[in-house]
């Protein structure tokens, strides 16, 4: 598994994985973690020569309710996306619920990228994005 790197103020993709239809199901646009996660989607995109499909992006809001209906749209779509990246790990149980329900198989059908590491995404086999805040805080405390 490739890392995915925090840069440019918001969070990145790891570049490698073959998908070239990659869905993203926002947070909150009030938050400015939401539109960090929402840039770094943005500009992986763009550096990995990946043309940016607005109707690939879903209006979420951090919840698992508001994420089963996003994904449903976005896998409704003609052209479906092979990926999703979740605005968080909340949001990414919605996507596996979905999938379930329709039959799909992650990550063979579905590549799926969380964000936050909450402690049940491993039992998920959910890829996710670790903040390591502990480490970030003690990286304060030294400052």
């Amino acid at each position: 598994m490739q890392p995915i790197t925090r840069r440019s103020g918001g969070y990145a993709i790891p570049p490698g994985l073959g998908h070239k239809r990659i869905g993203f199901i926002s947070g909150r646009p009030e938050l400015v973690s939401s539109n960090r996660r929402m840039k770094g989607y943005r500009d992986s995109l763009e550096n990995a020569g990946i043309t940016i499909d607005e109707s690939l992006i879903s209006a979420g809001d951090y919840t698992t309710e508001t994420a089963l209906q996003c994904t449903r749209d976005l896998l409704a779509l003609d052209n479906p996306p092979t990926a999703i990246f979740a605005a968080n790990d909340q949001t990414a149980v919605g996507v596996f619920q979905v999938a379930q329900e329709l039959g799909m198989r992650i990550p063979e059908d579905l590549s799926v990228i969380g964000f936050d590491n909450i402690p049940e995404s491993k039992y998920m086999g959910l890829t996710t994005v670790d903040q390591f805040l502990s480490e970030m805080v003690l990286s304060q405390r030294k400052c």
